[in-house]
């Protein structure tokens, strides 16, 4: 489940990152 977390945690990131920019 960590993995799963850490998944998201990325995805989320892109996204906020991309959104951000």
């Amino acid at each position: 489940k960590l993995v799963d977390t850490a998944g998201r945690v990325d995805r989320f990131m892109n996204r906020y990152g991309k959104l951000k920019k």
